[in-house]
This record gives structure tokens, sequence and C-alpha cells, in this order.
């Protein structure tokens, strides 16, 4: 996960370069109210701790069992994302 982000970094660079996205860094324009509302940030929030706490307990995973045992546990952990994508949201 580490290696992925550090990969990905100058990538996301490059895009915001090019696309003209840096306005001073972290900025609220995502929530004006003419665009967005508070439930933004609500859905955003909990989608961003439940990403953190899938990769927590990946590496958890990984760290404890066996190589199979981790493959079998990701391929169960897309199964089940892609049933909750579909049904649910």
């Amino acid at each position: 996960l580490a290696h992925n982000s550090l990969i990905a970094i100058p990538l996301l660079l490059c895009v915001v370069c090019f696309w003209g996205f840096s306005d001073g860094g972290a900025s609220w324009g995502f929530m004006d109210a003419r665009r967005h509302s508070w439930e933004l940030l609500g859905v955003f929030s909990i989608a961003t701790v439940l990403g953190c706490s899938l990769n927590y307990t990946m590496f958890l995973c990984i760290r404890v069992n066996s190589a199979l045992t981790t493959s079998l546990v990701g391929h169960a952990k897309t199964a089940v994302q892609t049933v909750v994508g579909f049904f649910v949201l």
C-alpha cells in the first residue's frame, strides 16, 4: 500500500498541474451551498473511514496469516465489495 501511494503521487501531481486544480491547497470550495450540501462531507468522511479501516484490516491479515489465507480473504473482500456496490449503492 505504501509503495502504491508513493508511485501514485507523481501521477496525481501531473494531473493536478495539467487540469489546474491547485487552488491554494486544502480548500472547502466543494462545500459551497450552491453546488453541494453538508451531506457530501458526511458521505465523504464515512467513505474515508471505511477505506482506512479496510486497508488496516488487510494489513493485519497479511501480518498475521499465511499467503494463501490472505489471498482468499482478498478475493472474499472483493466479492463483498462488488455485491455491496451493486445492490446497496
